[in-house]
């Protein structure tokens, strides 16, 4: 009952401000932004390029768009917002845009623990300030690609196949407005990324 709360509660939200850290395949990744959680959720983040560069990345629902620094414009025409493809997003600065755009959306992570047996209460915990009520769950792999965007599936599954993930092990943190305040998301040793949600 508090999960279905919960996703109603995300639901209503119009935004909210989203610091991202972990690994993913072998690197670092630390992301900051906003997300609009109105359909399609749009969000815009900001992280660091490999060269150590800040970086700026928008996704309007399965689109992603990078900005390109201001002295790398005139090579492209002047362009200050390139359009990258799903597939290929991650190529250019060996991320994976995509996946970590779904991953910090909070309402699917709450449906992965709704549609998964066996969520336990893990008790009660200050998160940034916030009372909160700790869930955790290990979730088949299919749980949470039930999750993701149809558009996306096909290469996320391909991409957890690959890398041996067989189930993700899932933390949620929930206010008492019943809002994702912390998610944290174990996928085998493909990644490790906890997401801290602020100013709803």
């Amino acid at each position: 009952g508090s999960l279905q709360k919960t996703v109603d509660a995300t639901d209503k939200s119009d935004s909210v401000t989203v610091a991202m850290e972990g690994t993913a395949a072998g690197q670092k990744l630390s992301m900051q932004g906003v997300l609009d959680l109105r359909d399609p959720v749009k969000a815009e983040m900001k992280t660091t390029g490999p060269d150590g560069s800040p970086v700026t990345v928008r996704m309007i629902g399965a689109v992603v768009y990078v900005e390109i620094p201001e002295a790398d414009r005139a090579s492209i025409g002047g362009k200050r917002w390139i359009k990258l493809d799903v597939a290929a997003a991650g190529a250019p600065m060996g991320m994976d845009f995509s996946k970590q755009f779904e991953d910090v959306d909070p309402t699917k992570q709450v449906k992965t623990l709704l549609a998964t047996e066996g969520v336990t209460v893990v008790g009660e915990e200050t998160v940034n300030g916030a009372r909160t009520v700790h869930y955790t769950v290990t979730a088949p792999v299919a749980n949470y690609l039930g999750q993701v965007d149809a558009e996306m599936r096909a290469q996320v599954e391909q991409e957890l196949t690959k890398q041996g993930v067989k189930e993700v092990t899932l933390d949620l943190w929930v206010d008492e407005q019943y809002r994702p305040r912390r998610v944290h998301m174990v996928m085998g040793t493909m990644s490790d990324m906890t997401m801290d949600y602020t100013d709803y």
